[in-house]
């Protein structure tokens, strides 16, 4: 598809029956390899990943039946929002009381004793029963097909049209009796099947739910009658109609005024760890503030909502990823080439954080619609959008970029370890284990230096600590750099009454409760083996001896051996729960090494408890040394056992007030979203 082609019209799981014209937009999950460069390879059961009041139309034929009766309301929410206001929406889908009709015809047939009624009603079974049965659909159709008389084919060909004509028929006997049919409704059974159908609609049915989503004027259409213009994709080349016996319906998007925001597109890897969660949390606070923002990622594993897989461009496609989610085809290519190259340090330090270069496969020219948002707005992108490698398309686009680390100014590396490297010049770096000069760290910044010399970049950066290292940084300085802390859904994470949190979670109401919490326990630079090294000097003490260990995060259940009470909890994924352990600590300890602006201590904050860690990147930002918390100095962990001690003996309640008051004032989600808007309008107002 070419990238300056302005389609109006949406046609979604179209099948071999597309349009080729450039205003039509065709997607289907499988289409075939030669139809790529005409249909963008998307399940609709993903969403519709275009921007709000986009298209003048969306049309589906036989796409609605096969979705979960749970997935047709917000399948059908999502046409009505990418529809422009007065857009019209085409649907084409089974009638089931054409179906029941024609049924019972047959039957009555039967009963009359008319010739060839038998085959009639068999295939009327087929259509009605086969769709739920374990045989599955298409064969058993075929099967009542093959063995067809003449005017049994006759009636078959006037409800399918030509659909079965590439199956050749036998001469079959034909039975005086009713052949055995598969009966019943196993739709829980049928594995899951681009051909089975999953639920049937009239047209009170369908009115209804469209009139609920918002639509208006929902009335019926022949096969040839559309408010479209010159619309063909429901008539065959022979003019009949290629869906026989179907229910055409057509509904209108109420007439109304789009707002006039900017249109954003941001940008994701994943939906899931710390800077996803921080990137799903601002984009949900713009959508609630009428920024009619989507976002686009690698792979999604959630269901927030307007968060989709990035449409494809045609030598891509998107896939499941065997857990429930979805990826683009391009990313585990990405990640083995990433090992491949790092397979290059040998000497590269063990247990060093993440390191990414800047290349990915994705190439956002031929991406279907990108080109028509107002800004770009990235966030933590490595290994999914390659900036140096799509320059020419993002070349005059505004782009804003938050950082959620280093990455973005560094030759690679996520945090520098002390390394200054990133000031001046990357390469030998030691993060690789590395002493050439023109290493992988060389390259990559190279590559970066070179590219954004030509691009329109806005910076933002959650903490000051990390905006500051950004205008030094010499790939990054020459740009705006602004500071806008993340916000938390305050509705969310609150304070719990402790005792009520400790009792649905199982822990004892007298403990000392410490609480950890990381994406993974034994990333290094999160500092649990600080925190250990710091409570083995707190052995002897009292408080010490009651102590709890409250552990959230994959690993903490291969814990043995620790001369503390462990309640790991693995990975939780919802925040309600996530509050409900914070409530039940005492404190939270995160005795980072280097940080942004740590969700976890956010978090805490907006739950009541105080934190203890050093004083490191953004976190004194966020902990207030004696009123929100403790920090000791960086790596000092003798200082660390001490701000622990005074954690675990202070009870005072006016502190997790003060925790509570300095989230709603300085943290909150409609916050961060009203002054991200006010940059998007300062942005827009300098194009």
């Amino acid at each position: 598809m070419p990238h300056n082609f302005i389609p109006r019209f949406l046609n979604l799981g179209c099948g071999p029956i597309f349009s080729h014209t450039p205003e039509w937009l065709n997607m289907d999950p499988d289409p075939a390899v030669g139809e790529r460069d005409h249909v963008c390879a998307y399940p609709p059961v993903l969403g519709v990943p275009f921007a709000d009041n986009r298209f003048d139309a969306v049309y589906h034929a036989h796409l609605l039946e096969k979705l979960a009766r749970g997935q047709v309301l917000p399948f059908l929410r999502e046409c009505f929002r990418v529809l422009r206001p007065g857009g019209i929406l085409r649907i084409v889908t089974k009638d089931v009381e054409s179906l029941l009709k024609s049924y019972i015809d047959a039957l009555t047939e039967v009963r009359a004793g008319e010739p060839d009624a038998w085959e009639r009603l068999r295939w009327m079974q087929a259509e009605l029963c086969a769709p739920w049965s374990k045989t599955g659909r298409r064969d058993q159709m075929e099967a009542v097909w093959r063995g067809a008389s003449d005017s049994a084919a006759a009636f078959i060909r006037s409800r399918v049209g030509t659909a079965l004509d590439a199956v050749t028929r036998e001469s079959a006997p034909r039975s005086s009796s009713m052949p055995e049919i598969p009966l019943g409704y196993a739709a829980e059974e049928a594995p899951p099947s681009a051909d089975r159908i999953r639920w049937l609609y009239d047209v009170c049915t369908l009115s209804a739910l469209l009139e609920e989503v918002g639509f208006e004027n929902t009335h019926s259409v022949s096969f040839t009658e559309s408010a479209l213009p010159d619309f063909t994709l429901d008539t065959a080349p022979n003019g009949m109609p290629r869906h026989p016996h179907s229910l055409y319906l057509e509904a209108r998007k109420p007439f109304g005024t789009p707002i006039a925001e900017p249109r954003v597109t941001l940008f994701s890897t994943s939906d899931a760890g710390g800077a996803a969660i921080a990137a799903l949390r601002l984009h949900q606070a713009l959508r609630g503030e009428n920024v009619p923002s989507l976002t686009y990622v690698q792979h999604k594993s959630g269901n927030t909502p307007l968060v989709y897989v990035l449409p494809p461009p045609p030598d891509d496609r998107v896939l499941p990823d065997g857990k429930g989610g979805a990826l683009l085809a391009s990313a585990p290519r990405d990640r083995r080439r990433q090992a491949r190259i790092l397979g290059d340090y040998p000497q590269r330090p063990a247990g060093s954080e993440s390191f990414s270069d800047s290349e990915a496969a994705l190439r956002l020219h031929n991406a279907p619609l990108l080109a028509e948002s107002d800004i770009f707005h990235l966030h933590w992108v490595a290994g999914f959008i390659d900036v140096p490698g799509n320059t020419e398309f993002l070349v005059g686009k505004k782009i804003v970029w938050t950082l959620h680390d280093m990455n973005p100014f560094t030759g690679g590396c996520h945090y520098a370890d002390g390394c200054d490297k990133y000031l001046t010049q990357c390469g030998a770096c030691p993060q690789l284990g590395s002493h050439r000069e023109r290493d992988l760290a060389w390259q990559t910044w190279k590559r970066r230096e070179y590219a954004y010399r030509k691009l329109d970049i806005t910076v933002v950066s959650p903490s000051r600590w990390l905006a500051e290292e950004a205008r030094k940084s010499s790939l990054l300085g020459r740009f705006p750099v602004h500071h806008i802390p993340n916000g938390l859904p305050l509705d969310v994470f609150r304070p719990y009454d402790r005792s009520a949190a400790r009792n649905a979670l199982g822990l004892a109401a007298d403990a000392r409760v410490l609480m950890f919490s990381a994406a993974g326990v034994f990333n290094r630079r999160k500092g649990f083996s600080s925190l250990l090294e710091a409570l083995g000097l707190l052995r002897e003490e009292a408080l010490a001896r009651n102590l709890v260990l409250l552990i959230t995060g994959d690993g903490g259940d291969l814990l043995r051996g620790l001369p503390y009470s462990i309640k790991a909890m693995g990975r939780v994924d919802r925040p309600e729960i996530m509050a409900l352990a914070y409530s039940a600590a005492d404190a939270v300890a995160l005795p980072t090494q280097e940080d942004n602006l740590p969700n976890v201590l956010l978090e805490a904050l907006a739950c009541g408890t105080p934190a203890v860690s050093f004083a490191v990147g953004g976190v004194p930002e966020i902990i207030e040394h004696g009123k929100t918390g403790w920090l000791a100095p960086p790596r000092d962990v003798r200082a660390l056992a001490d701000c622990l001690l005074q954690a675990l003996a202070d009870r005072t309640p006016s502190r997790r007030l003060a925790c509570r008051t300095t989230a709603l004032e300085h943290y909150s989600l409609s916050l961060q979203a009203r002054r991200y808007q006010e940059l998007y309008r300062i942005l827009i107002s300098h194009r």
